[in-house]
Formats: structure tokens, sequence, C-alpha cells
């Protein structure tokens, strides 16, 4: 029935427009019991979607239910919340949820996709740079962000300052140390 195993719960990490083979078991809630999964939800993003399109079938006491590709890749890179919800009879019950991080899918993504922002910003002040010595201009916009500099030096600054918000960006630490000075109780200077 698929290509690979499916998987046995929801993933921490999934790619946009890629098929998400689920197997999934809930022990108070068992398919061989009589409960039925909804079509488990995956919402959230900018703009918000809402996919509920997965039908899950019953397998032995757990339920085998299938994201298509076309409809994971209608998610937008980001994270998204997703819950699984069992019915019997009139009883209703949350089996399960969590979070779900979307990557976006490179191969149909746009130059620069996988950049931050700040890597952008960083990009099109080096560019920038080069065309300020060329012609003199002293802005530029990008996001909806204006930025403007008087003098070749402030243009360096501010590409320091997009150097170091990347690096840290990269390893993954604060953006810089914090400096604290403290004095004793009781001694004013």
């Amino acid at each position: 029935m698929f290509a690979v195993d499916p998987l046995t719960a929801f993933p921490e990490l999934v790619v946009a427009g890629t098929t998400l083979p689920l197997r999934l078991s809930f022990p108070k809630y068992p398919a061989s019991d009589g409960w039925t999964l909804e079509p488990p939800t995956i919402s959230g993003g900018t703009p918000p979607i809402k996919i509920t399109s997965a039908t899950p079938v019953a397998d032995g006491s757990a339920f085998l239910v299938t994201f298509a590709a076309a409809e994971m890749a209608k998610l937008n890179p980001g994270r998204h919340a997703w819950a699984a919800l069992v019915t019997k009879a009139d009883e209703r019950y949350q089996a399960d949820s969590g979070s779900l991080l979307v990557a976006a899918d490179l191969s149909t993504a746009y130059a620069g996709a996988a950049q931050s922002r700040n890597e952008r910003v960083l990009a099109e002040l080096n560019c920038q740079f080069d065309k300020r010595v060329a012609s003199g201009k002293t802005s530029m916009q990008m996001d909806g962000t204006a930025v403007a500099w008087e003098t070749l030096e402030d243009l360096q600054r501010l590409i320091g300052i997009y150097e170091s918000r990347v690096a840290a960006e990269r390893r993954g630490g604060p953006r810089a140390p914090i400096l604290a000075g403290f004095t004793s109780l009781g001694y004013d200077r």
C-alpha cells in the first residue's frame, strides 16, 4: 500500500509537498474496539490553512492515514498544530495533538527561500555597497523596511551589524554578549 513504511507518530519536521503516511495507535481508543479516527487536522501558518482531507482506515487496533503530497504542498513553511480526534457512538475525545515544523520544498521554492531575513538583508547591503561606490546611492527598501545611510562608513557599520546577526543565527546563540557591572551594597559612587 505504501512505498515506505508509515510513521507511527506525527514527525517533528516534514518537508512541504511530501507524502505523510501514518499508522497511528491510541491504546485508550483502539480501532478494534469500535473507535473511529476523524480525519486528523493540520492547521496554522501564515496565512492560516487547515488540512483535513486525509481519510483514516482501521488497521487492527491502529489507524492508517495518509496526507497526500498535493495537500501537504499547501502548507507554508513554519510551525503548524495538529490534532487527532476519535469517536465512538456519542463519545468524542482528542486522542493526541502536537506541533509540526514544515520546511520549504527547495525544489519548488523561490531563490533565497532558505535564507533568513538577516541573510537577505546582508546580501542586499553588500550589493548596495558596491553600487554606492559607483552611484552615490544612500538608501534601500527590502521586505517593507527602509534602510538609509549618509556615508560609506555608515553603510559598512550596517553591514557589520547584519554580519553579526547572521553569524549568531548560524551558531544558534544570542545576538550579542550581555555585559553587566556590579557594585557592593552601601557604596555610592
